[in-house]
């Protein structure tokens, strides 16, 4: 469990430093991270015994993941600001 965390939180971190690097189309980022997230699981598979089928599919979790939780801390953050506008403009 804490692997997973772990490595969901690692690949949030790559993708954002790629993106901030090579100044990324937003529109690859799932896809990035699709791929850092099977590598990832093939890193991390020798200590959790599993078959390369159930390692493919836990990298698809990871990447994907960690693609959705970049989306989902951005939209929080955006509908915070905008909450926050309302009440100082009154």
């Amino acid at each position: 469990m804490y692997t997973t965390a772990f490595l969901i939180a690692l690949i949030t971190g790559i993708i954002e430093a790629i993106k901030r690097a090579l100044n990324l189309d937003k529109g690859y980022v799932p896809l990035i991270s699709l791929v850092l997230g099977i590598g990832a699981a093939f890193l991390a598979q020798s200590g959790l015994e599993m078959t390369i089928q159930e390692t493919i599919i836990f990298g698809i979790m990871i990447g994907l993941s960690s693609a959705g939780l970049f989306s989902g801390f951005k939209s929080i953050i955006y509908v915070a600001n905008r909450i926050g506008k309302r009440t100082t403009e009154k």
